[in-house]
């Protein structure tokens, strides 16, 4: 079995005062699996996407300590972005995340009509049932500029 790294909310913070020393950032690629990142970490660093001028977006989290509360902030935040992103990547393998978080997350990519990649990464969260999947199609189905899409649903509720 392999050990969390001690990386916790502190160093999301951390990141958080970087990027706002960084108002140039066009993209961003941020993995931290098995970590001890709660939401709170994940919020820290989600309040500053607004300022930033992100094309593309890539976040690998894999911590079981985010759930659909930091899910439900990243989507907030993500609507306040002035900006367009173009490609979008999140991985919540093996989080505890339902279709509250991932309705919420796709309701904020939906505001990015100029989405041209998606990839998703939904495997092993066991409160993901079809709900989050009808509303995958349906956000799918009204992005005009979609080019690539992946996603992984194995294992989910």
């Amino acid at each position: 079995m392999m050990n969390r790294a001690n990386i916790s909310d502190d160093t999301c913070l951390l990141l958080s005062q970087l990027l706002q020393k960084s108002p140039h950032l066009i993209n961003l690629m941020l993995w931290i699996p098995r970590t001890k990142v709660t939401d709170c970490g994940l919020f820290n660093i989600a309040s500053e996407l607004p300022s930033l001028p992100l094309l593309s977006l890539q976040l690998g989290l894999g911590s079981n300590n985010i759930t659909d509360l930091g899910i439900v902030s990243l989507s907030e935040c993500l609507c306040r972005m002035p900006f367009s992103i173009n490609e979008f990547e999140l991985n919540l393998y093996k989080m505890m995340v339902s279709d509250r978080g991932i309705c919420a997350l796709t309701s904020a990519l939906s505001e990015f009509s100029s989405l041209s990649e998606l990839n998703l990464n939904l495997s092993k969260c066991p409160s993901v049932t079809d709900r989050s999947g009808e509303k995958l199609v349906e956000l799918l189905s009204n992005i005009t500029n979609i080019k690539d899409i992946t996603l992984y649903l194995s294992n989910t509720g």
